[in-house]
């Protein structure tokens, strides 16, 4: 294997002679090393300008992104990604001033820790004691401009604190009081007692715009927070970060997302030139990794919630639609535009931190055919927040398409008369009316562009009808002239009678006796919670209608080659006010699995292919990196976090001494005469291993636990109150029949039809879609080999949903996988200003509108956009700082030794080919290190793997000239 650092070999082809070779491989080398099956490069040449059209080009895209204010200089090839083997269109721009990042008040009240001299090198170091960094009480504040950090006796370095970081000067001089401290100059040349371990080493100024953050030369935490917030401050929100991309959350429109910018990702792409960072240029990337290999790729985006994780993959499909243009005009992009439109009626709730925030777990899949054009697309739909149907806090509400549907009938009165909707006066509050009645049109226009019926209309509507109807009354005791029989009864009977003639189902009595047959079973248990059940199944059924609808129009029965995979999902909430629900406990479930996927992508993988081509590098992570995830271990059991072989849902089945909090929650649920009580004593049992004394906690109330997510950086507090009801969903089939064997002809044909979408098993089979029919071998596989015991327990939701996230999970592995981490600069990013998200200007009343630049609790502007210490939470809890120093350290690119022989065979002197006609090389070793030895190029930046699997020594092409 010929492995190569980051950067390395970042040149135009050339068509020149034979001469030229020399200065093709050294052209635009990075500053780490890369890897050729055999060979590895390392830190390379500065890169030059482009010139002519190129650079012409380059700059009109810089300033469609930037709004002319930005610069983006040149990024680092990156690991199994096409972009990697492009080189760069450089752009330069006038770089803006640093700003301080707090205020020096802040600097001169902050405490310092341990001694330890700073040491200037590329090794990253996530600081420790530097939370904690104060300067000493004594020294005097100084109100004096910064003084120049750049004089021959001195360094400049970052001065970590719990409000950010500070620029300062380091003097090498010893304190007076001769403690373990350092003497630094901040703000007009004062010294301040610190602490070593606290200054980070800075980089130079013109750094600052760097579009790829491996490409800095000193890694650290404080280094790369001031680049993000650099760009982002410059309108630069996309910034590459070795193998994956980083996006910041702008809070309010930006003109990024145009079909200029399209064009122009495009054009640079023909002629081999990397555009600056972009979702574009993730989208195309993976397109071509998806055509030249004709494998499945996936683009998987991670964030907490309101980071734009679904506006990222909105405009990822966006791109997709409009590079692989479908030629039977299957999938257009008027059909995308509407598709997403109606999944965030179905799917997306107005919660506290986010008006638009995406509640259901779903796949998008884009089908290739032999020539790279798009055959098919389809959806996957997981599962969704369903609870919220039932309850949910007072500043939140539940799905759009109730408010849409309450709205927008008051403009068709036959309609919602026959609905019986003109009954219902109270559940609009908080609501633009006018707004919503909008929505409701435009929902309308994008279902027919889907091709849904006028029939399938009127039938989604009934039962979205039913279910307001039965959110208003509940089911009581009546008395009764049986003093040892216990009857029940509606507590509305009009609102019953309502739902059951929008349902076809009779009268209130006889919905309540189809409903609840055997009425004298629920004696002993709530009642309450089967009527729940019954208007979660109504609402799931519908749900899978939609998507069902949805996959038939974007799905025809043709033949495809490769498909691209985007999942959609909630994101995790960094900050909440109350504690969370179960929903947030799943969702986080797979946000900890995505973890450990990005994590054996970024590091693990890299680390087994050096140990098998025995390459040596100077990544100094093994250890660490390869440490048990205490997380994992403690969700699914100490044997399910054991490696990826078998899913974790399988390995969990078998008896073990902590078998993990989805286990218990699965036995607890199992068992008819267990209780919440039950529940958190078993949660408040594990919490005694010595492995989770970190990461699990008590919580302050009795029905709480906490858990520290991601790295244990966010701690997150759930309240377990309903848990054990919310499992057993056994209700299911009761929507099901009475949708079937309804009077009404249009609910009962079309529900009859269209069975079988996706929520209400593990993962949605849809006839026609090859990569859909791909994924559902997972599913027949993985249920096909479980115990009975096993299979008993299927009805539960919880495991339902367990299989769901491992299903998820295991699609995602089989593919190539791509990562974009989203961020937010600010808590209150998603309800600032976006006037563009329909939700935000239909719940407007609930949420304030609010420019990203000023404090929520007062009008002045607010001088630092960017939130710090958020960032870096949230930087650490999707580790990024140490799988970029692993990534720079390391060897990402690689290519077949017999395809790089093949490139520059014509180099090679006669004495390495053989006498016959088809030049066979004698000596593939030999002959790598004669064209590098040509090249002039260093041993020590590339290396020559040895491979073990075939005759000839290579492995994987990653690396495209």
């Amino acid at each position: 294997m010929l492995t190569m650092p980051p950067g390395a070999l970042q040149g135009q082809r050339s068509a020149g002679p034979p001469k030229v070779v020399g200065e093709i491989l050294k052209r635009g080398a990075g500053t780490a090393p890369t890897v050729v099956e055999g060979i590895t490069s390392g830190p390379g040449r500065k890169r030059q300008q482009p010139s002519g059209a190129p650079a012409a080009a380059a700059m009109v895209l810089a300033k469609d992104m930037a709004t002319g204010r930005g610069k983006s200089s040149g990024a680092a090839a990156g690991s199994q990604s096409p972009r990697a083997a492009r080189p760069s269109a450089a752009i330069s721009i006038r770089p803006k001033p640093v700003p301080p990042s707090v205020s020096r008040k802040t600097v001169a009240t902050v405490v310092g820790g341990s001694s330890r001299k700073p040491q200037p090198s590329n090794k990253c170091r996530r600081p420790t004691s530097a939370e904690r960094v104060k300067v000493s009480k004594s020294e005097p504040e100084s109100n004096d401009s910064p003084t120049e950090l750049n004089s021959p006796d001195s360094d400049a370095y970052w001065l970590v604190h719990n409000e950010g970081f500070s620029p300062v000067q380091y003097t090498r001089k010893k304190t007076s009081d001769g403690s373990s401290k350092v003497l630094v100059k901040v703000f007009g040349g004062k010294e301040y007692n610190v602490d070593e371990e606290s200054l980070e080493k800075m980089n130079p100024v013109k750094m600052q715009l760097t579009e790829d953050l491996s490409q800095l030369n000193y890694l650290n935490e404080s280094s790369i927070l001031n680049v993000i917030r650099s760009r982002y401050t410059s309108n630069l929100i996309h910034s590459y970060a070795g193998p994956t991309m980083l996006v910041v959350n702008p809070g309010s429109p930006l003109n990024l997302y145009t079909d200029k910018v399209m064009h122009m990702v495009k054009n640079l792409h023909k002629i081999n030139k990397q555009p600056p960072p972009h979702v574009y240029a993730m989208a195309q990337s993976v397109y071509m990794a998806a055509v030249t290999t004709r494998r499945d790729q996936s683009l998987i985006p991670m964030g907490c919630q309101a980071s734009g994780k679904s506006t990222s993959c909105k405009h990822l499909l966006q791109y997709l639609v409009q590079t692989a243009v479908s030629p039977n005009k299957v999938v257009t992009l008027e059909k995308i535009e509407a598709m997403w439109t109606v999944l965030e009626a179905f799917g997306n709730a107005a919660t506290a931190n986010n008006p638009n925030a995406t509640r259901s777990v779903h796949l998008y899949s884009i089908d290739l055919d032999q020539g790279g054009q798009i055959a098919s697309m389809s959806i996957q739909m997981h599962f969704y927040d369903k609870w919220r149907l039932i309850d949910h806090p007072p500043n939140e509400f539940s799905f759009h398409v109730f408010y849409y549907l309450l709205a927008g009938i008051e403009n068709i009165p036959a309609l919602r008369k026959e609905l019986y909707l003109d009954q219902i006066n109270d559940d609009l509050k908080g609501v633009d009316k006018s707004q919503a009645a909008v929505e409701f049109t435009n929902l309308q226009s994008a279902m027919m562009i889907l091709g849904f019926s006028n029939t399938e209309l009127k039938a989604i509507y009934a039962v979205l009808a039913a279910i307001i109807h039965l959110s208003h009354t509940k089911i009581v005791k009546k008395d009764s002239i049986f003093k040892d029989k216990v009857q029940w009864t509606w507590s509305n009977s009009d609102a019953a009678k309502r739902a059951a003639k929008c349902l076809g189902a009779g009268n209130s009595d006889d919905l309540f006796s189809l409903v609840f047959p055997d009425v004298e079973i629920f004696v002993e248990c709530d009642i309450g919670d089967q009527l729940n059940a019954l208007i979660v199944g109504l609402y799931t059924e519908t749900f899978n209608l939609v998507a069902s609808i949805i996959n038939r129009k974007l799905a025809p029965s043709i033949h495809s080659l490769c498909s691209i995979i985007i999942p959609d999902y909630p994101g995790y909430i960094v900050k909440s006010k109350s504690a969370l629900t179960m929903f947030d406990f799943w969702t986080n479930y797979l946000h900890e699995r995505l973890l450990s996927s990005y994590h054996n992508y970024a590091v693990v993988a890299p680390l087994e292919k050096y140990k098998i081509e025995k390459v040596e590098t100077a990544a100094s992570y093994e250890a660490e990196f390869c440490a048990e995830d205490h997380m994992l271990k403690l969700f699914i059991g100490a044997k399910g976090a054991v490696g990826f072989g078998r899913s974790p849902s399988m390995v969990d089945l078998k008896p073990e001494p902590c078998p993990g909090l989805l286990r218990i929650l699965d036995d607890t649920a199992g068992d008819t005469n267990s209780n919440d009580q039950d529940l958190i004593e078993k949660i408040q049992n594990i919490s005694n291993d010595k492995s989770f004394l970190n990461i699990l906690k008590n919580g302050n109330k009795p029905n709480e636990f906490t858990l520290v997510h991601f790295r244990e950086t966010i701690p997150i507090t759930y309240n377990i109150n309903g848990w054990i009801n919310m499992c057993r969903d056994g209700m299911a089939k009761t929507a099901i029949a009475l949708l079937h064997d309804s009077s009404n002809i249009d609910i009962s044909t079309v529900f009859s039809k269209n069975r079988g979408a996706g929520l209400t098993s593990t993962l949605a089979i849809v006839d026609g879609t090859q990569s859909l029919r791909r994924m559902s071998s997972i599913r027949r596989a993985t249920f096909g080999s479980l115990s009975t015991a096993a299979t008993l327990k299927r009805k539960l939701t919880s495991v339902q949903i367990r299989f769901a996230v491992d299903g998820l999970v295991e699609t995602l592995r089989r593919t190539g996988q791509h990562f974009i981490h989203c961020f937010i600069a600010q808590h209150e990013a998603g309800f600032t200003n976006r006037t563009d998200v329909a939700a935000t200007r239909v719940f407007n009343s609930m949420y304030k509108l609010q420019s990203i630049t000023l404090s929520p609790n007062s009008n002045k502007p607010n001088p630092e956009p960017v939130d710090i210490p958020l960032l870096r939470q949230q930087m650490r809890g999707a580790d990024i700082l140490p799988t970029i120093r692993f990534y720079k350290q390391g060897f990402p690119i690689s290519m077949f030794i017999a395809e790089f022989i093949r490139k520059f065979a014509a180099f090679l002197p006669t004495n390495l080919k053989t006498d016959d006609s088809n030049n066979t090389i004698k000596d593939h070793r030999q002959c790598v290190s004669e064209i590098m030895s040509k090249a002039d190029i260093d041993e020590s930046l590339y290396k020559i793997g040895i491979n073990q699997v075939s005759k000839i020594l290579f492995i994987n092409i990653l690396y495209i000239f």
